[in-house]
């Protein structure tokens, strides 16, 4: 029997959660929770595909107002363009978007929204010097780098992007981070006043490699922790969660020997 990790998210208080966080969801897991989700309102805020044992998803649901939406999965690079195509021409935005390989085939994930908002561009299956030059194209006429997914693909590190020509407060970004290099900068930030926006681990030639992009803004107390194995997280989320914290952010990636790891962001409730 295959094991689904639930996150129990619904607070004494509450008759009813406001975001609900899954794991280690089968394809047709994953396709029940999101319908079943998705019926009671609630919309699709982070999904990644890896694997563990097989392939699976982690994702997060939030319940709250908004514009129209759609999502898509287990696309091939073929599939997610013209999905892409398609919703661009209906007035839809790209939200999030992840890319992952099972048995050696590279598939992605996304999402979108029906929204205006600044100018903005999205790229994907880029090489690292790829996706180097296009971070310094954008970033050189005003865009900020909203969303960053790293995947391995043939071997090689590959990484899809956000970017919007918006204002903001000041951020940064890393990409093709070891996990101690990724910790010097989470600290070396923090310890500057920015927080962890994003996290996204993929691994590429036996190692773990991080992408990430921190804001300099302030907030509530928050935390996260990135590379949590799949039979750990459940454990090091309901530490947190008991504490009165909920996920924010969400992704999970394949690391060695066809096993999953998980990166969380977490703040008060």
């Amino acid at each position: 029997m295959t094991a689904v990790f639930t996150l129990m998210l619904v607070a004494a208080s509450r008759l009813e959660a406001q975001w609900q966080a899954r794991h280690g969801l089968t394809p047709a897991q994953y396709q029940s929770t999101f319908d079943d989700l998705s019926k009671q309102g609630y919309r699709l805020k982070t999904v990644s595909g890896y694997v563990s044992g097989g392939e699976r998803y982690a994702a997060l649901w939030v319940k709250d107002a908004g514009p129209a939406w759609a999502a898509r999965h287990g696309l091939s690079s073929g599939d997610y363009q013209k999905a892409f195509d398609d919703f661009a021409k209906q007035g839809y935005r790209l939200t999030w978007v992840t890319g992952y390989e099972v048995g050696g085939t590279l598939k992605y994930a996304a999402i979108w929204e029906k929204k205006g908002g600044p100018e903005w561009a999205a790229r994907h299956g880029l090489s690292s010097a790829d996706y180097q030059k296009a971070f310094d194209d954008f970033t050189k006429q005003g865009f900020r780098l909203v969303h960053i997914s790293g995947y391995s693909a043939g071997g090689s590190p590959h990484f899809a992007a956000i970017f919007e020509k918006s204002g903001g407060p000041a951020w940064v970004a890393r990409h093709n981070m070891s996990a101690a290099d990724y910790q010097k900068a989470f600290d070396d930030f923090a310890k500057q006043g920015y927080r962890l926006k994003e996290v996204s681990g993929y691994n590429v030639g036996g190692q773990d490699n991080y992408a990430a992009i921190w804001e300099k803004s302030g907030g509530p107390t928050w935390y996260s922790r990135n590379g949590i194995p799949d039979a750990w997280y459940q454990n090091v989320y309901d530490n947190f969660y008991y504490q009165g914290n909920q996920p924010v952010y969400i992704s999970a990636f394949s690391s060695n020997g066809g096993a999953g790891k998980l990166n969380v962001i977490l703040g008060q409730s």
